[in-house]
């Protein structure tokens, strides 16, 4: 486990820094480089009634937003923010919605650990706010290629007790986050309601709190450690969602897995053997509950050998009539433990698939 301790101790050194450099703003102003366009016209780019309008922007300065408590940005076309010069698109202190169902993309270029598109404070990312809202078929590409770079932050500011937060994909909309060295999205929440994310990042695909998916919803998180690391998990009705990492498909330290009918699948590449990584190798981890129901499915498994587990819940793992239990493939143990609990409703053997491989 000392491969993982010391990521998480590193994620924890990078929030700290990122919260020293917080800095609310009270005077109102939307600049593209040194130019407010509250006041000045610019091609493809206007501010008006409250909304920022995007209409095939291309820009290589930074777009930043400051005194604002909310704002929507309309997107139509494509869009292009690509900047060499710290965070490429900041709100500070603002609640970020992206609507109009064109495309916006956002890359972070330069060598310093910031993010691409941020929302919060400036310090190391992509894109990053308060809060943020995807919706109206709206899609969001944001890259940082930036040793330890973010490619989305969301939720981190003094003040954020006062204002709404978390991050929300919903109605058609689209994130496709990657960082190739750091976390694809960084976020205290996040919620996919009938939107699709995919996240790929060198530390993780999604770090952060709480992450649910629900009404149809899909998210991919992928990286060369943990593909999602969360406080808690719920995945609801017809939705689907999947980690995939070297150690941990999906690592839960906190909190319950709750899966109603969607489907979660934990996935470990299989490129380390288990004898010689220094660390486990697990498709899905939770450190408390597991809770599968209402035709719920879920897999835990490698696409190689040498994997440790497929489904490993350091309390119960719970499951009620029709729900699966798909685990092991590649790996020595299907689930910890192994005895399942099953509600009162529930025929035994009725409904559960548990492939145990030992190598």
């Amino acid at each position: 486990m000392k491969k993982i301790f010391s990521l998480i101790i590193c994620f924890s050194v990078l929030l700290f820094a990122l919260r020293l450099d917080i800095n609310a703003e009270d005077t109102v102003s939307i600049k593209v480089g040194n130019t407010d366009i509250i006041n000045t016209a610019m091609d493809g780019i206007r501010y008006e009634d409250g909304k920022l309008y995007l209409n095939n922007f291309t820009t290589s300065e930074r777009l930043v937003i400051k005194g604002l408590d909310r704002i929507e940005i309309v997107v139509k076309g494509e869009s292009r923010i690509e900047s060499e010069n710290r965070v490429p698109f900041s709100a500070i202190n603002t609640y970020v919605t992206i609507s109009g169902g064109g495309k916006l993309s956002v890359v972070n270029k330069t060598q310093n650990a910031i993010p691409a598109l941020y929302y919060g404070n400036e310090s190391g990312c992509a894109v990053c706010a308060i809060g943020m809202t995807v919706t109206d078929n709206t899609s969001v590409f944001t890259e940082t290629n930036v040793k330890d770079g973010t490619a989305v932050l969301i939720g981190f500011n003094s003040d954020a007790s006062k204002k709404e937060r978390g991050f929300i994909v919903k109605d058609g909309g689209r994130l496709i986050a990657r960082a190739k060295d750091g976390i694809a999205i960084d976020a205290d929440d996040i919620t996919i309601d009938n939107g699709y994310v995919y996240a790929k990042g060198g530390n993780a695909g999604f770090y952060g709190e709480t992450l649910t998916v629900k009404n149809g919803g899909v998210g991919e998180f992928v990286s060369d450690n943990i593909g999602i690391y969360s406080s808690c998990v719920e995945v609801l009705k017809n939705s689907t969602l999947s980690g995939t990492g070297d150690f941990y498909g999906a690592y839960v330290h906190n909190g319950d897995i709750i899966i109603s009918g969607g489907t979660l699948s934990g996935i470990v590449t299989g490129k380390y053997e288990y004898a010689n990584s220094g660390t486990y190798t697990v498709g899905v981890l939770c450190f408390c509950n597991i809770d599968i129901s209402n035709g719920g499915t879920l897999i835990g498994k490698s696409e190689q050998k040498y994997a440790d587990g497929g489904v490993v819940a350091y309390k119960e793992l719970r499951q009620s009539t029709s729900s699966k239990i798909i685990a092991g493939e590649n790996c020595r143990l299907a689930t910890t433990p192994l005895e399942i609990i099953f509600y009162e409703d529930f025929s035994s053997g009725e409904g559960i698939t548990v492939t145990e491989t030992i190598i």
